[in-house]
């Protein structure tokens, strides 16, 4: 069900306590193959160069897009060159730009779950986390057992909200509707329950976890 992106580590409870089981959709149309990484993940290289600019990011992401956007003058309804303008956005934490182009082909595919997905994350990493959940609750209407749907929400609830409940009970419902999940997520899906009961019992510490968080989304 979920493919694992190398690049990234899911949210604050894997960046505190060393958990790196990134989860990503497969692609059920071509134009799903257009999208970073899981919502919630953040990028951490230990020995990373110094990021460029947003304005040096904006301007590049722009370039790349520019064909893009004269095959949409063409082909004004297309969601997959739209999800594909998201994602060069995405990449270049445009989260705005990228929540537009992912709004746009939601529009064009409402019934996209993995769209929704995608424009979960950038309404998350542009500090929406209420619009994100409300794609995701989405999503879930559509295709109530989408494990990437019950993975994102609990990762949004907690890192975005706060919300250990609405956390546990999304992740608790992933494998309760998905008994075929290959055993390694299920392990960490297990691993992100236990990390999370754990931090209920120190709350200083679990505010600090959603503050690293946030730091490192921006």
């Amino acid at each position: 069900m979920f493919r694992a992106r190398a690049v990234y580590t899911v949210a604050f409870l894997a960046l505190l306590l060393g958990l790196a089981a990134g989860y990503g959709t497969h692609s059920r149309r071509p134009s799903d193959s257009a999208t970073p990484a899981q919502v919630s993940a953040a990028p951490v290289e230990a020995t990373a160069p110094q990021s460029p600019a947003p304005a040096t990011l904006k301007q590049m992401a722009d370039q790349q897009a520019a064909p893009l956007m004269a095959k949409l003058k063409t082909d004004p309804n297309n969601p997959d060159l739209m999800l594909q303008l998201g994602a060069i956005y995405f990449v270049a934490r445009q989260y705005q730009d990228a929540s537009g182009w992912y709004t746009r082909a939601v529009e064009a595919d409402p019934r996209n779950v993995a769209s929704r997905n995608k424009l979960a994350g950038s309404l998350f990493r542009a500090g929406q986390s209420d619009a994100a959940i409300q794609q995701l609750k989405a999503a879930l209407r559509i295709e109530p057992t989408d494990p990437d749907s019950l993975y994102n929400l609990g990762m949004i609830d907690l890192s975005g909200k706060g919300d250990v409940r609405g956390a546990l009970s999304a992740w608790q419902s992933l494998l309760q509707t998905n008994p075929r999940l290959s055993e390694d997520r299920k392990a960490a899906v297990l691993q992100l329950i236990t990390n999370t009961m754990n931090f209920v019992n120190d709350p200083h510490q679990l505010e600090g976890g959603r503050r690293h968080a946030k730091a490192q989304a921006e």
